[in-house]
């Protein structure tokens, strides 16, 4: 490609510098065929004069080139002095996005995306057998990630949409026929924006549960990769990340990234239903109220026919009762014994000892008198 030749060019190195500033190499560069083109706005059109000028009529119809007031064939303004990343599908180019540098700002043909032929995300063709993807947005960013893959450092590559916004309905089955099972949305992270005095969620946010909800329906697993911002910055993307914190700590990331139900949990009630997002589902909107437990039928007892059978039943009831609450218990005493004889503490010791016969219970020893021997009262004489 001519634009690609002009990138190496040694003669024009500020274009291919400002790449490698951004963390990508030469051979991602050759990889992903990027390309730059020159400022002079008849360059694209005097090169198809001279080398094929049947494709003047396709450049026009494509965008590529525009007519001027005069009537004049030129490049179209956004073509002019810009980064290339060519959408690579099945080794053809079937879209264009060309990036300002040095700079700030993305550039695209007229038209829109599907009219001009983005049918498939961006690093398409650089795909591997790996069953996970990370999906973001921006070309420089998926490049970054897929060459930490490519290199071995990050177990997973990336793709790229040209906007926030825009996903197709056919990427998830095209995703699967891959044998793609598991997507990894990552956008810009940033603080969430206040307006007019109120908080509202990111749209890096938002969109990461609308997208993830039509991954998920047509049978993909969706997990949420949300960048932490250092102090004092404003804004997180995976491409300066890389760049500042390596790609190990990336990984950890990747590693311990939600699933999409979790990430969609740890948002706020109110600023999900103000972004108008659904539901998570199952979603408990109202509590449930108690249910009436059915009542225990008590099991029959066996009516005891002999004494000794009586004596046991009352051990075993007395018991349930010291051991378990069950039942009320009737206590009594002997004629002249003080309190405590037969109480509940004195029933649970006397069971808690094991009798060898269940009839009998032993009962507490009589509290000793603690007043010195002279000073207790003597008994009265006897007659």
């Amino acid at each position: 490609m001519w634009v690609h030749a002009l990138l190496l060019d040694e003669a024009n190195p500020d274009p291919l510098a400002y790449i490698h500033r951004r963390g990508i190499d030469d051979a991602t560069v050759g990889h992903a065929m990027l390309g730059v083109t020159l400022r002079d706005p008849q360059a694209i059109s005097d090169l198809l004069r001279r080398e094929c000028p049947d494709l003047l009529a396709y450049a026009e119809a494509a965008g590529v080139l525009s007519r001027d007031d005069a009537g004049q064939l030129r490049a179209h303004s956004n073509l002019c002095g810009a980064l290339l990343f060519p959408y690579l599908a099945e080794g053809q180019a079937v879209d264009l996005c060309a990036r300002s540098y040095p700079g700030k700002g993305y550039r695209s043909l007229p038209g829109g995306y599907t009219e001009r032929g983005a049918v498939l995300p961006f690093g398409w063709d650089s795909l591997d057998d790996s069953d996970t993807v990370i999906l973001t947005e921006g070309e420089f960013k998926a490049l970054a990630v897929t060459q930490a893959h490519r290199a071995g450092t990050l177990s997973v590559p990336a793709l790229a949409h040209p906007g926030l916004t825009y996903i197709r309905d056919e990427w998830a089955a095209l995703l699967l026929a891959r044998g793609i099972r598991t997507v990894i949305l990552a956008y810009d992270s940033g603080p969430r924006p206040v307006k007019d005095g109120t908080l509202h969620l990111a749209p890096e946010e938002a969109w990461s549960i609308r997208h993830g909800l039509r991954f998920q329906d047509a049978g993909l697993a969706v997990r949420v990769l949300r960048l932490p911002l250092d102090p004092g910055e404003t804004k997180a993307d995976l491409d300066a990340f890389i760049l500042v914190h390596g790609t190990t700590r990336l990984q950890h990331l990747i590693d311990t990234a939600p699933d999409l139900d979790t990430y969609h949990r740890s948002l706020p009630r109110s600023l999900r239903t103000e972004a108008n997002l659904p539901l998570p589902t199952p979603y408990p909107t109202r509590r449930t109220g108690p249910h009436r437990l059915d009542p225990i039928a008590p099991r029959p007892a066996a009516t005891p026919t002999s004494l000794e059978q009586i004596r046991a039943h009352i051990a075993e009831r007395v018991q349930a009762h010291a051991t378990d609450g069950q039942g009320f218990l009737v206590l009594a005493h002997a004629p002249g014994v003080g309190k405590g004889h037969n109480t509940t503490e004195g029933l649970r010791l006397s069971t808690n000892r094991r009798h060898t016969r269940p009839d009998r219970l032993d009962r507490p020893a009589q509290r000793s008198d603690p007043r010195p021997a002279w000073s207790r009262p003597h008994p009265p004489p006897r007659a």
